[in-house]
């Protein structure tokens, strides 16, 4: 008897299906936020690769690239040791880089790759980058 009782009732229904589906909504919140941001971060670093390429051609001494480059990155901190660019036969390249590590500017909001190992080598790069080119004739 109160078994069937106990059976009918739908008290706390709203609760445990709260409970159920509030974990995956937060995460697919986050989720997309993360995304969000590492697509602004991307656009980013190619404006300072374009940036770059186009200090280049302004002034071939390449004097001012790293600052306009850095200027462009809006605020991330470029990898010294990955950002490059260069002049040869007529093509302006320049990359801009930018490091996704747990304390770097460019990491993700939450660390997805501590997760799981997958999501560590097949999704997130442990660099961020994007390449410009420009032909001089």
């Amino acid at each position: 008897m109160f078994l069937r009782n106990v059976m009918r009732r739908d008290d706390g229904s709203a609760a445990v299906e709260a409970g159920l589906l509030l974990p995956l909504y937060m995460t697919l919140m986050v989720g997309t936020v993360d995304i969000s941001a590492g697509m602004f971060q991307s656009m980013q670093m190619n404006a300072a690769a374009q940036a770059g390429a186009a200090s280049m051609v302004i002034t071939p001494s390449m004097s001012g690239v790293s600052a306009a480059m850095n200027s462009a990155a809006g605020g991330y901190a470029l990898d010294a040791t990955l950002t490059t660019w260069t002049v040869s036969g007529g093509v302006v390249t320049a990359t801009a880089t930018c490091n996704t590590g747990p304390s770097a500017s460019c990491a993700p909001i939450v660390p997805w790759a501590s997760i799981g190992s997958f999501l560590k080598t097949s999704i997130f790069p442990a660099h961020l980058s994007a390449t410009a080119t420009i032909r001089i004739e």
